[in-house]
């Protein structure tokens, strides 16, 4: 335990702070720029902090729901929309000794009252504090953007979906992750990025690069599977429509292309992190493959090296072939 200056006093409090929150991205960083990352009670307005586990810090800003979404939560209201327990709306920005102190008194500090509270300290932070309009804009664009690309990019399943990709002798992949696939595809590229955070821009950009060559080449060798929910690379070895070494250059190709893909997707968690919010998907991690057969139960973790980068389609297939020689 140590010992934590937090608003008007000392609080004791662990160093790492468990914050398990389905708070978007978002919600999340529109709240901390409304509020200009200060405490929303009644003249508080400390400047906050925000969760960074990976320093040892621990958040002294704490995201406070007005109406509570657990029964016999503070303020939880049965009639209340469970869509907008977590919406910007039913947030407030707090320290957290104001924070503990809400839901301590709630006779006290109601719904409206707690609304009016967060109105009012919207308001003085737009005529006291210099709050950049422009930056805020761009952050809520790129926040934005990544929740969209966690849902398309199937984030929460990464582990499953790409199995097929990597430890099938041919290469499947399920019909709707497909079509989300090439809808992300399509959503990235029509991107106007802002001029702020250019590598957070650049990493997008690399991403779909790499997602293109793998649709690309993943639809040349494609058909439907027999049971009509899976895209299965097709066995032209077999029908003599191709050899078998380039048909195994293609198997290789698809899972490098698949490893790359994740190296991107880590890729862009890290820039989030540094840009935008530093406590994005602490618990979800990042994202993984699984290890080889060979291996037993294992996981792989692929990132870039310092200054390296997506080599280019052709680079990795004359690499492959030149293996298997």
């Amino acid at each position: 335990m140590k010992q934590l200056t937090c608003g008007h006093g000392m609080l004791n409090t662990l160093i790492f702070v468990k914050s398990i929150t389905m708070v978007s991205l978002l919600n999340r960083t529109t709240l901390w720029g409304h509020a200009a990352s200060r405490c929303s009670f009644q003249d508080c307005v400390i400047e906050l902090a925000e969760n960074s586990l990976s320093s040892g810090i621990v958040s002294i800003g704490e995201v406070a729901h007005i109406i509570s979404g657990q029964e016999g939560g503070p303020r939880y209201a049965s009639d209340y929309n469970a869509d907008l327990i977590d919406a910007y709306e039913n947030l407030i920005l707090l320290c957290c000794n104001h924070h503990k102190l809400i839901d301590s008194d709630v006779n006290t500090y109601s719904v409206a009252e707690l609304r009016k509270m967060k109105s009012d300290h919207e308001k003085l932070v737009k005529e006291k504090f210099q709050v950049d309009a422009v930056k805020q804009r761009d952050i809520e664009y790129y926040a934005i953007v990544v929740e969209k690309w966690e849902i398309l990019g199937n984030l929460s399943e990464w582990l499953s979906w790409t199995e097929w990709l990597i430890l099938n002798r041919l290469p499947k992949i399920s019909k709707p992750q497909w079509n989300k696939l090439n809808e992300l595809h399509r959503y990235l590229d029509s991107r106007q990025w802002p001029k702020m955070y250019p590598d957070l821009k650049r990493a997008f950009q690399q991403f779909n690069i790499v997602l293109e060559d793998f649709l690309n080449e993943f639809d040349i060798w494609v058909y439907e599977d027999f049971d009509e929910n899976y895209l299965i690379t097709t066995a032209l070895y077999r029908k003599q429509a191709k050899t078998a070494r380039e048909q195994d250059v293609h198997d290789i190709l698809i899972c490098e292309l698949t490893e790359e893909l994740t190296k991107c997707a880590n890729q862009i968690i890290e820039e989030v992190q540094k840009n935008l919010f530093n406590g994005y998907r602490i618990e979800e991690g990042i994202v993984l493959l699984r290890g080889y057969p060979a291996e037993g139960i294992s996981y792989r973790k692929l990132e870039y090296l310092p200054g390296k980068s997506y080599l280019g389609l052709r680079e990795i297939e004359s690499a492959i072939k030149k293996r298997i020689n």
